[in-house]
């Protein structure tokens, strides 16, 4: 008798369980007719782009960014460029006096080419 309940009560869980999968089954055929018929936007005001649309913008503004960079950091090279050559042109350093304006004696001057007196 114990056994015969044993059994009985196997049969009758494996029969449950074997509905219970049919119905998640006949659900899920029944979602998938309901998902397919159902539009790709339910809602007017969703814009819907395509992956390649939206690789092909992530491209774009990644050459803008990288166009603008690169002018970025030409115009910090130009200017630290142009600097240097200002220092150069209005630096106190700077004489443009030649060797021979140098000497102190005028034409006249009995010095030698080292810029001594003989």
């Amino acid at each position: 008798m114990f056994g015969l309940f044993r059994l009985v009560r196997g049969v009758l869980g494996a029969s449950a369980a074997a509905l219970g999968v049919g119905k998640a089954a006949f659900r899920a055929k029944k979602m998938k007719r309901w998902l397919r018929a159902m539009p790709l936007s339910t809602r007017e005001d969703v814009i819907i782009m395509k992956k390649s649309t939206l690789i092909a913008w992530v491209a774009f503004f990644s050459a803008v960014a990288g166009a603008l960079a690169a002018a970025y950091f030409y115009i910090q090279r130009r200017e630290a460029e142009l600097d240097e050559c200002e220092q150069l042109l209005f630096s106190e350093d700077f004489c443009d006096e030649t060797p021979e304006d140098a000497c102190c004696c005028g034409e006249g001057c009995a010095c030698d080419a080292s810029g001594e007196e003989a």
